[in-house]
């Protein structure tokens, strides 16, 4: 499948939005086949979804991209539940990364809550209770390109419905939120951007470059997309779209 969307590209026959969706369709085929074996020999393995985040979550993968991820399973299960969960996620992790005809895959759970430091499983209930509480502005902000990516979509589903509030909330952004994402944006761009690089020539991290356009974007969809559903995806284009015919941009 990967060959098939290749050479669609390289003759032109699939433009950038349908070789995204093709690598990202890949990428979710593989995963939920990869946990299938990986929950095998698992006793007692609950349910569990992963939400696609990132380039995954908005249908955008390039050739090389990681999937960006986080794990959700039901209420209710018990602590032996989420152990047993963990187990799981670890063992899909260590099979994806394994050699073979294919390029390895890496899921990365580092946009979890807490981060490297979190749970690398959570219930729903979970996660409810920190976006509450404890959810950054950055974290809002990733969660616009949530989408579910592998796994039990039922699941996938009911977390969506309890992030919406926070990705979409009501009265938009405060002004301090705003200057949070300039703050962060301007930071993230200082790390990265390669020494000796003429900012303004690089495509991704210079003006008018890739970021410019996809924090723009999720920008105005934290502003607006409680008032606006038209602008609820995670597709950085099609949100382009709907923003513009929606005239917020």
């Amino acid at each position: 499948e990967l060959l098939r969307v290749a050479i669609a590209d390289l003759l032109g026959q699939a433009d950038i939005t349908a070789v995204g969706d093709g690598l990202s369709d890949v990428m979710s085929a593989t995963m939920d086949a990869a946990l299938d074996v990986a929950r095998r020999g698992i006793d007692d393995a609950p349910p569990l979804a992963i939400i696609a985040l990132g380039r995954w979550g908005g249908q955008e993968l390039s050739y090389a991209s990681d999937a960006d991820g986080m794990v959700v399973i039901p209420d209710g299960l018990g602590a032996e539940a989420l152990a047993r969960a963990a187990k799981v996620i670890t063992r899909l992790r260590e099979l994806l990364r394994r050699p073979g005809r294919d390029p390895a895959v890496e899921l990365d759970i580092d946009l979890r809550p807490e981060g490297k430091s979190g749970a690398m499983v959570r219930t729903l209930d979970s996660y409810a209770a920190y976006y509450e509480k404890w959810a950054s502005t950055w974290e809002a902000q990733a969660l616009v390109r949530a989408s579910h990516g592998a796994g039990d979509p039922a699941l996938s589903a009911s977390l969506m419905a309890t992030i919406d509030k926070l990705r979409y909330p009501d009265g938009g952004l405060s002004s301090r939120q705003i200057n949070d994402i300039r703050r962060l944006k301007a930071r993230m761009e200082n790390e990265r951007m390669p020494r000796g690089i003429d900012p303004r020539r690089h495509v991704k991290l210079g003006p008018g470059g890739l970021t410019d356009v996809e924090w723009c974007v999720q920008l105005l969809q934290l502003e607006h997309g409680h008032e606006a559903p038209s602008i609820r995806t995670p597709r950085t284009l099609a949100a382009l779209a709907a923003e513009e015919a929606a005239g917020f941009l």
